[in-house]
């Protein structure tokens, strides 16, 4: 990531964010549960010039309420600090703390919310500034990335139509979600199902969301082998890179981690472990755009392979997300961006849309739908919205 000559220069006019809670178009299912709703922060700075940049702080659907107090006093705080000085430059350089709370196992210890949140905010006020122009990934402009389309449902109709749906509409990756299902032979005949249906030219993704024990994991990966999968996503749960890396030799199956790839240290622990094949990194989590950055470079110089992905944000956390996906050497290679349609709004004016299983990255410069803002909004931090 390059930036202004000068990075102690950064300095904005006025900071504000505004709490929005979204539903979910229909009831998201995962094994971490059912989720009815998406809550988020989006900030919003102002340049001396009158010209904006938007960002998005959220956690994962699935945390706490204790986690998304911590986000709203962090964004809070974050506001206020900004505000005083209009000073970013401690918001553009990965602080070390936020990469040294780690536990030894490569996750942070239970209950830590407070890096978490540092993280989300940290990835607001970077994904903001790089929407005004005052970071630059190298992207070039009218990019293009391909996506992967996901496929909810572990119904196996359900799920074998959804797939044929994906693939007419120009989709040639499907991730399919995983993790509650009865039993080994089921799993087997629902993806067996969805390759008859789709073709072996189609790659399939298996996510688990670390929903299997060792031994299922072993079971259901030995399993699956014959099936070609382009690879199995968590299938454990996260916290301990040796225990993965044992289970990816033992199997022979192509593993990625997702929930694990919770900050750049944790990232590194993965590679150093030869963990995985594949890291699902999503910038919203591991603080933005420049740590998810360095992230692409490890993994890349490790011949590790690397999808972005979402925390299911809005279009500002969206566009974030493909600006980093659009960096990445092989713009044809399936992310996880396929997500804005899942919310009741997007939140931008002009929604991200997605056309033949491809999305154009947008230039700096977000318009935001103030009408939806207001209809979603419930608290603020910092200058008047």
């Amino acid at each position: 990531m390059t930036g202004p000559a000068d990075r102690e220069s950064i300095v904005v006019a006025k900071a504000s964010a505004v709490r929005v809670r979204i539903p979910f178009r229909q009831p998201f299912r995962s094994a971490a549960g059912v989720f009815q709703q998406r809550d988020a922060w989006i900030v919003r700075l102002r340049d001396r010039d009158g010209y904006e940049g938007f960002g998005e702080a959220s956690l994962a659907p699935a945390d706490s309420a204790r986690a998304t107090d911590r986000l709203a006093s962090a964004i809070g705080n974050a506001m206020d600090r900004i505000g005083s000085d209009g000073e970013l430059a401690e918001w553009l350089a990965p602080p070390p703390a936020l990469e040294d709370a780690a536990s030894d196992g490569g996750e942070e210890p239970t209950g830590s919310t407070g890096d978490r949140a540092a993280r989300a905010v940290r990835a607001a006020i970077e994904g903001a500034a790089l929407d005004l122009g005052l970071v630059d990934l190298g992207v070039e402009a009218a990019a293009v990335v391909t996506l992967n389309a996901t496929i909810g449902t572990e119904d196996h109709d359900a799920s074998r139509a959804a797939a044929q749906v994906a693939v007419d509409h120009g989709y040639r990756c499907l991730k399919l979600k995983g993790g509650s299902e009865r039993s080994t032979a089921d799993l087997m005949r629902r993806i067996a199902a969805i390759r008859e249906a789709v073709g072996p030219d189609v790659a399939l993704r298996l996510d688990v969301n670390g929903a299997w024990d060792e031994a299922t994991a072993l079971e259901r990966l030995a399993a699956l082998a014959g099936l070609r999968l382009a690879y199995v996503e968590q299938p454990l749960p996260p916290g301990d890179p040796a225990r993965l890396a044992s289970l990816r030799h033992a199997s022979g199956v192509r593993i990625a981690a997702d929930e694990s790839v919770a900050s750049l240290t944790a990232a590194r622990r993965l590679i150093a472990a030869d963990a995985v094949d594949v890291l699902v990194v999503k910038p919203a989590r591991v603080g933005g755009p420049g740590p998810a950055t360095a992230i692409v470079r490890d993994a890349l110089a490790a011949d590790v392979g690397v999808t972005v992905s979402t925390l299911l944000e809005t279009g500002i956390g969206l566009a974030a997300a493909a600006r980093v996906a659009a960096a990445l050497p092989d713009r044809g290679y399936a992310h996880g961006l396929a997500t804005g349609d899942l919310l009741a709004s997007d939140l931008l004016t002009s929604p991200l849309a997605v056309e033949r299983g491809r999305l154009a990255v947008p230039e700096p410069g977000l318009r935001l739908d103030e009408g939806a803002v207001a209809r979603w909004a419930v608290d603020h931090a910092g200058a008047p919205w």
